[in-house]
């Protein structure tokens, strides 16, 4: 906890720079994304903590970190285990990801359009799973 406090979150720092509005063409780097999630399925990264962080990123008005934000869940989703799955199909993780369709970011098209097509995924890919059923 006070190492957390001299040298910032790593988890936090890394979404961060995956996710920086410096990033061109809003184009996630496919090899760091999944490199994220392989520490959060391998559990060095708490999956808790990884949906706090995330969730906490979608209140940047950005357009263009929110799309990076939601490539990065979305794969976090696919390929991070069913720990981040369970906390991110979670009602108050979905509810913020709808949400952004009613806030002024989400007027951005492609942005709403990647929110449609990742909810629609995941209900595809969470199918079946009672725990995870809020997503459909």
């Amino acid at each position: 906890m006070v190492a957390r406090f001299f040298y910032g979150n790593p988890i936090e720092e890394e979404v961060n720079t995956l996710t920086s509005e410096d990033v061109p063409n809003h184009e996630l780097e496919i090899s760091s994304a999944l490199n994220f999630a392989d520490k959060v399925r391998s559990k060095e990264y708490s999956a808790k903590e990884v949906a706090r962080i995330l969730r906490k990123r979608f209140e940047v008005q950005n357009p263009n970190v929110l799309i990076l934000n939601l490539k990065l869940v979305d794969i976090c989703v696919k390929n991070g285990g069913g720990l981040i799955q369970l906390e991110i199909s979670s009602r108050e993780f979905i509810d913020t990801i709808v949400g952004l369709l009613d806030s002024k970011s989400g007027r951005d098209y492609e942005l709403r359009q990647l929110i449609l097509t990742v909810i629609q995924e995941w209900a595809v890919v969470l199918k079946g799973n009672n725990e995870m059923g809020y997503v459909a």
